[in-house]
């Protein structure tokens, strides 16, 4: 008798563990979880394809340690059942606890791919990653030694397939595929160390990884989404983008996230473009009176920092910094005030002037303000109001 043989997980095959930290409370409460120390998961995924199982049994939890002190413990809870196709879940309570990657981490146990087929004599089995023969023999092929022969790293198909040496029939299982997804850890990014010019240099930006599998990697500048553009090339796996030629908007700071189903991990680092000084804006009074403070303000976009001078009527001042302060004007400051912006790293300039007239005390005022306009407006209104309630009063007193 020889029957279809079938992959299944059996015994203590699948196994998932749950790490509890206890808390220190006063009362001294034993078993309640409150704080959770991270351990490093592995989340393994399976898609059966069998068309046989093995019902659930057996089912069981352990703790590593008889007894739990609250803050100062850390619990590993195994539980282990038999059956095919097992599916885990734990509560506190009635509560579901969901894994957290700080407080709460769930582990991952063995995993045994377990072929069975009914036969007379015994059936003898061998393995397949795909139409690939494996190197290993017997009913059960555990996970372990799966990946001890550089396997299980990518989505693969694997199947056995039985053997009977009297009746010399082979028949192949249905195949089932499973990937091992390893955290993301390490992921670094990197960028040019030489000067970088806006309009002459190009820049590639590296994100590498230690470890984990990589499944997508997402880009951002300043917060916002990174694009490709007619200057911004992405290559297929999206591990670095380059940037050419780069421009002043380039300059900021860049993000890398590496993730796969179980993980996420970010890096950043900032890219400076040198740049400048752009068209420098000058701002400040034109016109001032005697005794009046001042203030002129330079500025010039630039990268690094622009550096400042100033000159009046010609000659160059002492004056280095993006503000030109005087706190009582005389009328030998009436004239032209020159700011001129210095990039050292671009060796640029840019400059723009400004006039400015000093006025005696007084000769600048409005005249009277609107308050004081429309007090003069009602003091003649109201004047003229009771000279016409006079004059119709006597009208009406005299016979």
């Amino acid at each position: 008798m020889f029957c279809f043989p079938c992959v299944f997980v059996n015994n203590a095959a699948q196994v998932q563990r749950v790490v509890f930290v206890y808390l220190l409370h006063k009362t001294h409460q034993r078993r309640r979880s409150a704080l959770w120390r991270p351990v490093l998961p592995v989340c393994i995924y399976l898609i059966y394809l069998s068309t046989c199982s093995e019902p659930v049994s057996d089912v069981m939890v352990k703790s590593n340690i008889p007894e739990a002190i609250e803050l100062n413990s850390t619990v590993v809870l195994t539980c282990t059942a038999k059956g095919s196709f097992l599916k885990f879940s734990w509560l506190n309570g009635t509560t579901a606890i969901v894994p957290d990657g700080k407080h709460i981490t769930s582990l991952r146990g063995n995993i045994f791919l377990t072929c069975a087929a009914r036969s007379n004599p015994a059936a003898s089995f061998s393995w397949f990653q795909g139409d690939k023969p494996i190197e290993a023999s017997g009913a059960v092929l555990s996970l372990s030694d799966i990946e001890k022969k550089g396997l299980g790293q990518t989505k693969a198909l694997y199947s056995c397939k039985a053997s009977n040496t009297k009746t010399k029939r082979e028949v192949a299982s249905t195949a089932v595929s499973f990937t091992v997804i390893e955290p993301v850890s390490g992921v670094k990014l990197s960028a040019p160390s030489e000067l970088l010019f806006a309009g002459n240099s190009s820049a590639n930006l590296s994100c590498e990884v230690a470890k984990g599998s990589v499944q997508d990697v997402a880009w951002l500048k300043d917060g916002t989404v990174l694009t490709s553009s007619g200057r911004v090339f992405f290559p297929a796996d999206l591990r670095s983008v380059q940037i050419s030629p780069l421009q002043k908007e380039d300059n900021g700071e860049y993000t890398c996230t590496v993730s796969n189903p179980v993980s996420s991990e970010s890096a950043k680092v900032k890219l400076p473009v040198i740049y400048g000084p752009e068209a420098v804006e000058l701002s400040g009074e034109s016109e001032v009176e005697v005794t009046d403070p001042l203030k002129l303000e330079c500025s010039a976009p630039s990268v690094p920092p622009a550096n400042y001078t100033w000159t009046f009527n010609g000659t160059k001042t002492t004056v280095t910094t993006s503000y030109y302060i005087i706190e009582k004007v005389t009328f030998s400051n009436t004239g032209t005030y020159k700011c001129e912006a210095y990039n050292a790293l671009t060796g640029k300039t840019s400059s723009k002037t400004h006039m400015l007239a000093v006025r005696g005390e007084g000769e600048l005022d409005d005249g009277l303000s609107d308050g004081a306009i429309a007090g003069i407006v009602i003091g003649v209104l109201a004047a003229v109001a009771l000279a016409i309630g006079l004059f119709i009063y006597c009208r009406q007193k005299v016979p």
